[in-house]
């Protein structure tokens, strides 16, 4: 007779584990990173701060976690979305709507803080920019050449540096502060004049599709 076999029991320290990051990364999006204190957490959690200090040996590791988690969670969403894409133009749209939903509810101040006092979550975000989203760019120049969607002279090397920089470019308080700009509407702006400039007129054509489609969408949603 053969023993009936038990499932097994998640472990309840990385339970507890992913229930901090996942509320720590909500409050920080929400609030940044310098707002939100080990104190503030632990109360918005219902635990002490002894407990969250057991689960997590400072507030650095804490962020830094919450940064790989939202790697991670990135890269498994652009994966999909570059699969399923008809086109490398269909691909970026899609990609913005993605980014989209991520930059309405973000606090841009965010970035320049964990640049500024969490140096070891911005130094893993910036290797994840450096490494899997410029390849990911390069990935989509190339295909758009491929297809006829984008000009064949371009130097992708150039391109792909300028398109990470300025993707990023949204975040700078310094240029687009947050009390005269909304996050979402300057990466739209962004993205159209990039892919307006890296494309044939063909690609033009086929960027107006899917912006009219993209718009649609948007006004069901008010």
């Amino acid at each position: 007779m053969t023993k009936k076999q038990i499932p097994p029991v998640r472990d309840m320290h990385a339970e507890a584990m992913d229930r901090v990051i996942s509320v720590s990364r909500r409050l920080f999006q929400t609030y940044g990173l310098r707002t939100m204190t080990v104190d503030e957490i632990a109360r918005h959690l219902g635990m002490s701060k002894r407990t969250l200090y057991q689960l997590f040996r400072d507030k650095n590791e804490l962020v830094r976690m919450v940064v790989k988690q939202f790697i991670e969670e990135m890269q498994a969403n652009c994966e999909s979305i570059r699969k399923d894409a008809r086109d490398a133009i269909h691909e970026t749209f899609r990609m913005f709507q993605y980014l989209d939903g991520i930059f309405r509810n973000l606090n841009p101040i965010v970035f320049a803080e964990m640049q500024r006092y969490h140096p070891d979550a911005f130094m893993l975000f910036d290797q994840h920019q450096q490494t899997y989203i410029k390849q990911l760019i390069i990935h989509n120049l190339q295909r758009g050449i491929q297809e006829g969607f984008y000009r064949a002279d371009l130097n992708i090397e150039v391109i792909a540096r300028f398109r990470l920089e300025s993707g990023l470019l949204p975040l700078r308080q310094d240029i687009f502060p947050k009390d005269q700009f909304l996050l979402h509407e300057v990466q739209h702006e962004l993205m159209l004049h990039y892919l307006y400039g890296i494309s044939t007129v063909k690609g033009h054509q086929l960027i107006q599709q899917y912006q009219q489609q993209f718009d649609e969408q948007s006004n069901k949603k008010l």
